[in-house]
């Protein structure tokens, strides 16, 4: 008889569970080979899928019924925890793990099985009934345990060997997937096809060569920056080390300094591709835009909720890349990082084998969500020292992040102080305390001003009273990307032609956004934000340093949340100990300043908690829930803006749920609260609806219906004391 693992959809296709064992074995073996023992991978490929060889799977494949009705992914668990209790070797339970979550995602192991709750493994496994498969011992060779070396001995903590299990498990699942996706596409699979990380380092270097010789003194050391990072990457002596730093001020071309170091240590080290990862999706367009510029817009897959990829020009191959990082340059968020390496489910977890043998770069790393620092910091540690991970930490704002880590990074850049010193465009200005009609006085005066407040009703009101100016523009997050991108676009245009351009703005555009305004005032802030935003005076150091001033003001009646007090009151106290606040030394003590007053919130939801009770109590599931970078409590509004959202709204009313629609649409989306902060108060969502503003399609869409609504100047007209998140997706 032949037991079949897959159908196609026509019934005409057929793939046994041997040739469905067999592919998905090589696939995970030569995956696993990257970081440890190939037969690992080999081992979950052969035996995912033992539980098909019942009778009782057989008979649902070939004559239907309810999806999910028989358990097949128990059985490969349950042969793997014999024989890891047979032989006495841990690493089988391990492996049994992966396999139990290959389908529905990793469970927690759960400590007893008579009393832990269903979902869990132990349970699971001790209180089910599963068909008999047994048959398989005929078709699949059987595990010789002396052949399987104990990797636990090598994983001394139970987050190390939590982040082993995940990094198998994505072998697993990634390879299952591409081995069905052959099946179904009969073997032609549209993947790969990128050019290769030498290939790209030879475009880099043709093209940064054109930068020799300089055109200013500013571009003179720009080049010098670039140098260094390219030597760095190149240096033979530091090529055993993992961890780096990169300090380079706001306009040394940080961007291409660091994916040249990258490329440099990729190809000396023999690394498979690059991971950069931004923390906001306007800092990736423009970055990536610059990457497509120079390599090709077909060889960079940049994944977050903005991108949309169609099938045209090459756009396939790069959306399947989004699924599991197969390409040489990944271009994504924290957000998709982050709980992409904490997660559970297959989906989500498919990535992450892809991340071993990589040079990842953190850009503006300051901006690592504080909440989930420290388990940050570990999984850079796992990364270093058992993925042959390169990890760069890079900003222009380097924080302090040393004392977290055993092993101390290296500085790529010479006397980063110097370089401060020469970038060193502005001049930060106390002004103490103003109201708005004073602040709004104030940028009257200038033709060409960019103003930063904390909040969104902030600007929208500090817009209202300048509105009737020439050229007043408005950025916030009640405003959807495509509407930003386009304002964006418009200031740029006016900067470089001399015109007047005033520009009232939350901080959506601090970090790594590409304006250059002679005057910035900025809301008092965090340290680092506040030389973030200084970042976008005299970017071009076409003015004298000495007049290119960043103000610096508090706003009356305004109040900050704990934690946005508390880094306003570390950043007052630097104020007081030094002369310069944006010098590398005063961010440095600001930074230490600041971890010791968070300590407790660097891991805000005490998953280590969770990590140290013991090395098989493993919580999979029950960590996945709790990383949520993004406040849950929020609702997407789809804003038909443009006829391109028009298009989109005509394709979700007719019913259309493609992944495609659906990145299509986060374009156009602001998110904004759904629930109150009391049961006194009314949400910004509740009251759009209460008004007749939005319509609901279903539980995950909501569409405006008035136009009145949205303001083509300041986006969402909601109240925004409750508004939106951000754009962190």
């Amino acid at each position: 008889m032949e037991y079949l693992a897959h159908l196609d959809k026509d019934c005409k296709l057929q793939q046994t569970i041997l040739e469905h064992a067999a592919g998905t074995a090589n696939y995970a073996e030569k995956f696993a080979a990257l970081f440890t023992e190939p037969i690992y991978g080999k081992i979950l490929g052969l035996y995912h899928d033992i539980g098909k060889y019942s009778k009782e799977f057989q008979n649902y494949l070939l004559h239907g019924g309810v999806k999910g009705s028989v358990d097949h992914t128990g059985a490969g668990s349950i042969e793997l925890f014999k024989t890891g209790m047979n032989c006495k070797n841990p690493t089988f339970f391990l492996l049994a793990m992966c396999i139990a979550g290959h389908h529905g995602g990793l469970p927690d192991m759960g400590d007893n099985p008579k009393t832990s709750e269903k979902g869990t493994l132990l349970y699971r496994l001790n209180n089910s009934s599963f068909p008999d498969y047994a048959v398989y011992k005929e078709y699949l060779p059987s595990i010789k345990s002396e052949d399987v070396p104990d990797i636990t001995k090598n994983l001394t903590t139970a987050f190390a060997q939590m982040f082993y299990v995940r990094m198998l498990y994505s072998c697993l699942v990634d390879a299952d997937y591409l081995d069905t996706e052959v099946f179904l596409a009969d073997k032609t699979v549209l993947r790969s096809g990128f050019i290769d990380i030498t290939k790209m380092k030879l475009l880099v270097d043709e093209y940064t060569s054109k930068f020799d010789p300089a055109s200013s003194a500013l571009n003179k050391m720009r080049c010098e920056l670039l140098k260094q990072c390219k030597d760095a990457g190149s240096d033979n002596k530091q090529i055993h080390k993992n961890l780096y730093t990169l300090t380079i001020p706001t306009g040394g071309g940080k961007t291409l300094s660091s994916l040249s170091f990258a490329l440099n240590r990729a190809v000396l080290t023999g690394r498979q591709r690059i991971i950069y990862v931004i923390p906001y999706t306007s800092i990736i367009e423009q970055n990536a835009g610059v990457f497509k510029d120079i390599i090709g817009k077909n060889n960079v897959v940049e994944h977050h909720m903005n991108v949309v990829y169609d099938d045209t020009d090459g756009s396939n191959r790069k959306k399947l890349a989004t699924e599991n990082w197969d390409a040489p340059l990944i271009v994504t968020t924290n957000v998709q990082f982050i709980e992409s390496i904490f997660a559970n489910k297959p989906s989500k977890c498919r990535k992450l084998h892809n991340i071993a043998n990589s040079i990842i770069i953190f850009d503006e790393v300051q901006m690592l969500p504080e909440d989930y620092l420290l388990p940050c910091v570990e999984v850079i540690t796992e990364l270093t020292e058992h993925y042959n991970c390169c990890v760069v930490l890079c900003t222009a704002t380097q924080p302090s992040l040393d004392k977290f880590f055993d092993n101390k990074a290296i500085e790529i850049i010479d006397k980063p102080k110097f370089y401060y010193d020469v970038f060193k465009r502005t001049k930060i200005k106390i002004l103490g305390k103003l109201t708005e009609s004073e602040l709004a006085g104030k940028l009257k005066k200038y033709s060409q001003v960019l103003c930063i407040v904390g909040t969104k009703r902030t600007a929208q009101q500090i817009f209202e009273l300048l509105k009737e100016e020439k050229n007043v523009y408005h950025l916030s997050t009640n405003m959807c990307p495509a509407h930003r991108k386009r304002i964006l676009e418009e200031i740029r245009a006016k900067l470089k032609n001399g015109e007047v351009c005033r520009v009232i703005s939350t901080s959506l555009i601090e970090a790594g956004v590409d304006v250059d305004f002679p005057t910035v005032y900025k809301e008092m802030d965090a340290l680092d934000s506040i030389v973030q935003a200084a970042g976008r005076c005299n970017r071009e150091g076409k003015h004298n340093a000495k007049d290119s001033i960043v103000y610096v003001f508090e706003l009356e009646g305004n109040s900050s949340n704990k934690l946005r007090l508390l880094e306003k009151q570390v950043t007052e106290n630097i104020l007081q100990e030094y002369n310069d606040i944006s010098s590398p030394e005063a961010i440095a003590a600001y930074f230490n300043k600041l971890h010791i007053l968070l300590a407790e919130n660097l891991d805000k939801h005490k998953m280590f908690e969770f990590l140290k009770q013991g090395r098989q109590r493993f919580y999979f599931k029950t960590i996945a829930s709790m990383v949520k970078i993004i406040n849950d409590n929020t609702k997407s509004i789809f804003i038909p803006f443009d006829s391109n959202a028009k298009i989109i709204e005509r394709e979700l009313r007719s019913g259309a749920r493609t992944k495609e629609l659906m990145r299509k649409m986060g374009a156009y989306c602001v998110n904004v609260y759904y629930q109150a902060d009391n049961i006194h108060s009314e949400s910004a969502y509740e009251k759009l609806l209460r008004n007749n503003k939005i319509e609901i399609l279903d539980e995950n869409i909501t569409i405006l219906i008035d136009d009145k609504a949205y303001d083509n100047k300041v986006g969402l007209l909601v109240d925004c004391y409750n508004g939106g998140v951000g754009e962190f997706i």
